[in-house]
This record gives structure tokens, sequence and C-alpha cells, in this order.
């Protein structure tokens, strides 16, 4: 899997492996999960052109993913239907772990 966006950033959490054998990258405002069992990769979302994404977490027991941006929100993503299941706001600064 290329990663041409990828941050240079020791603060920032832009890659993370799961239980589940699968990898969660982002890529300044994308994220991109690749399942080592069938080498697939998928876009799981995007953040608005003026924020990045800065931080990315597996839960421990599913395909949950946690998204976190530039403005201080995470977003809970069940990977398998690529749809948001929790949105948190209100930190006031970037998630960046």
């Amino acid at each position: 899997m290329d990663a041409p966006k990828l941050q240079d950033d020791y603060y920032l959490n832009l890659l993370d492996w799961s239980s589940q054998n699968y990898i969660g990258v982002a890529l300044d405002t994308e994220v991109f999960t690749w399942s080592a069992s069938n080498n697939k990769v998928n876009k799981l979302c995007s953040v608005e052109e003026n924020d990045m994404v800065c931080s990315v977490h597996w839960s421990q027991r599913n395909h949950h993913l946690g998204v976190g941006n530039m403005r201080g929100e995470v977003r809970i993503y069940d990977v398998e239907t690529s749809q948001v299941i929790i949105e948190m706001k209100g930190h006031q600064d970037r998630i960046g772990y």
C-alpha cells in the first residue's frame, strides 16, 4: 500500500494495526484501511479540505476505528459498513494520540 501523504510528525498517531489483522492509515484528509487477509485497500472516510486527520486507533474486539482530527473531533467508524457510529466534539485541540 502506498502512503504518499503520510505526515512526518512524531506526535500524531497516523497508523494502527488491529487484532483482526487490519491496518488503518491517515493520509492528510483521508483514512484508508488495508486487510492483510485479502490485501484489499478501502477508503473509509475523509475530512473537510481545511482539516486534517491526526490520529487513528482500532478498538480491541471489533471492526471499529476511531478517527481524530485537527478540530478536536473524534468519530468512531464501523469499518464493515463505513458508517459513523459515535461522534464526539468539544475537545479544544487536535486529537493527536
